[in-house]
């Protein structure tokens, strides 16, 4: 108030008032989306109700992705100054199954690549490890990677083949996982 109150001012003077709008009215936004909500406030704050919203992000299974799944406080009256916090869907999500040890490289939601390695134990075909944890939830379309047994490395008979040719075979299975080493001697024969 301009002038302070209790100011005495001569007749005709204008007196400039603020008036109190009281509590706001706030109506419940689960089902709409996060910047259906920002509006709102963004128009209650131009009236001086200097309100605030923070939000996080959970999957459901019930609410489409963007949607609110729930608010805090949801309606009512609340003071000018409150928090509203609220809870955006990222969707219904998609559980990570266990592929190690089986034979499966795919599943319905994810984006899967595979690599191959030899190992000593796992048999060919079979998972060895996944990049993300069977049971983690994640968004729809998340990329995983799968690392795929090529077995035991299988030693073959490379009698006549140059050096050459017996090193890159290594070096090849070696870039696999593989784990042979090389060395050669010179032996004459007695014929």
């Amino acid at each position: 108030m301009s002038p302070n109150a209790s100011v005495r001012v001569p007749n005709g003077s204008t007196v400039n008032v603020t008036l109190s709008l009281g509590k706001i009215s706030v109506s419940d936004f689960t089902g709409k989306t996060l910047s259906q909500l920002n509006a709102w406030v963004s128009e209650q704050n131009k009236l001086g109700a200097n309100l605030k919203v923070t939000s996080t992000q959970d999957y459901s299974a019930t609410t489409a992705s963007g949607q609110l799944i729930s608010q805090s406080p949801s309606s009512g009256d609340i003071n000018p100054g409150t928090t509203i916090k609220a809870s955006v869907s990222k969707g219904e999500g998609v559980v990570v199954k266990n592929f190690v040890g089986g034979t499966s490289t795919s599943q319905e939601g994810l984006k899967v690549s595979t690599s191959q390695t030899y190992h000593a134990s796992v048999p060919s075909g079979q998972v060895i490890s996944q990049s993300i944890s069977s049971g983690s939830k994640v968004d729809t379309n998340t990329s995983i990677s799968l690392v795929v047994s090529l077995g035991k490395v299988n030693i073959e008979n490379k009698t006549g083949q140059s050096v050459d040719a017996l090193q890159s075979w290594i070096n090849s299975v070696n870039g696999q996982g593989g784990n042979i080493s090389f060395s050669s001697s010179t032996e004459y024969s007695s014929s």
